[in-house]
C-alpha cells in the first residue's frame, strides 16, 4: 500500500514533465517485495565495486576513458576522474561503494579497517579534490566506527539529533532558493562563499534562473529537462516539483524513524551523511539510478518489515 501515492504521483510526473526517474524508482523499490534485500545488497554491491574497478583499470592503462581532467582554476591544476567523466562523480561513487560496504560488514570489523578507509579517503580526496565527498565520507566512516565499536546504539537520544540534521538541510535548501538572487544577510552570504557560490547560481548561473524559488511549481513541466546544477534538495524540489519532493522527503522521515524503532544506527548515519551531501552535491538526485542503493532500503523496511 505504501507503494502506491508515490506510483500515482511518479505517473503524474512522467505525464507532465517527461521526467520518467521517479516512476522508475518506485518500480525499483515495488520489486523488492518479498526478496532477500541484504542478498541483494551484496550482490549490488560486488557489482558495482567490480564495474567501478574495471573503469579505474581502463583509465589508468590508457584502454578506454580520461584518466584526469583539467581543474577550473587559474593554477592549471588537474583533478583524477579514474575513467568517470567527472571527479566529484567519481568520489561519489567512492563514498556510496563505502557506505554500503559498511552497512554490510561494519559488525566484522576491526578499528584498523576504519582508519585504513579513512585514509583511503584521504588519499582520493587528493586526487580529486572533491571536498564535499571526501568530508562525508569521513563522518560516515567516523560515525559508523563509533556505533560499531561501543554500546551507544542502544541509546535512543543519539539518534534524535538525525531528525533535526535533516530537517536542516531541506530548510536551507528552501532558504538558499528564495534568497538566491539578492543574498540578503551576512549569513547567507558567508554559506554562499563556503559552497563555492552554488546559492547564488541558483539564480544568476542561467538565463531561466534554474533553481530559484520562482521557478518552482507544484508539478515541474518540461522546462526542467537537461537542466542541472547543484545542490540536490533545490533539484529534487525543482525537476519534479515541490508535491513530489515533499512525499519523498516524507518517505525518508518514514525511514529515519524506523531506523530508531529497529536502533538501526549504521543506516541513520548513513541517511545523515547522504542528507549532507545532497545539501551540497547533487549526484544522488539523478536520473543514474546505478549509485543509489537506498532505494534498496526502502524496499527492505518499508515492504519487508514484517519478515526482516
Amino acid at each position: 500500500m505504501l507503494v502506491i501515492p508515490f506510483l500515482i504521483i511518479s505517473v503524474v510526473v512522467y505525464k507532465l514533465s517527461g521526467r520518467n526517474e521517479l516512476l522508475r524508482f518506485t518500480a525499483f523499490v515495488a520489486a523488492c517485495k518479498d526478496l532477500d534485500i541484504i542478498q541483494k545488497l551484496k550482490l549490488f554491491f560486488y557489482e558495482s565495486l567490480i564495474g567501478s574497478m574495471t573503469l579505474i583499470i581502463l583509465s589508468v592503462t590508457g584502454l578506454y576513458g580520461r584518466l584526469y581532467a583539467n581543474a577550473w582554476d587559474d593554477a592549471g591544476s588537474i583533478r583524477y576522474v579514474f575513467g568517470f567523466g567527472d571527479a566529484n562523480a567519481f568520489h561519489c561513487m567512492f563514498m556510496m561503494l563505502v557506505f554500503l560496504g559498511l552497512y554490510l560488514y561494519h559488525d566484522k570489523m576491526k578499528w584498523y579497517m576504519f582508519l585504513i578507509l579513512a585514509i583511503s579517503d584521504i588519499i582520493l580526496w587528493i586526487a580529486t579534490r572533491s571536498e564535499a565527498a571526501a568530508a562525508i565520507t569521513m563522518i560516515g566512516i567516523g560515525g559508523v566506527a563509533l556505533f560499531s565499536l561501543s554500546d551507544l546504539k542502544k541509546y535512543i537520544s543519539l539518534y534524535l539529533p538525525g531528525f533535526f540534521i535533516y530537517a536542516f538541510c531541506i530548510w536551507f535548501s528552501i532558504y538558499s532558493a528564495v534568497n538566491s538572487m539578492r543574498m540578503p544577510n551576512d549569513f547567507i552570504v558567508k554559506m554562499n562563499n563556503l559552497l563555492s557560490g552554488r546559492i547564488i547560481n541558483l539564480y544568476w548561473d542561467s538565463n531561466a534562473h534554474s533553481g530559484s524559488i520562482e521557478t518552482w511549481h507544484l508539478f515541474s513541466g518540461r522546462d526542467t529537462i537537461d537542466v542541472y546544477f547543484d545542490m540536490g534538495w533545490v533539484r529534487l524540489f525543482y525537476w519534479y516539483g515541490i508535491i513530489p519532493a515533499i512525499f519523498v522527503i516524507a518517505g525518508i522521515i518514514l525511514l529515519y524513524a524506523i531506523c530508531i524503532a529497529k536502533r538501526d544506527a549504521v543506516m541513520m548515519v548513513i541517511l545523515i551523511s547522504l542528507a549532507l551531501y545532497t545539501l551540497v552535491e547533487a549526484h544522488i538526485i539523478s536520473v543514474y539510478i546505478g549509485r543509489n542503493f537506498i532505494l534498496l532500503f526502502f524496499g527492505y523496511y518499508l515492504l519487508n518489515s514484517e519478515k526482516n
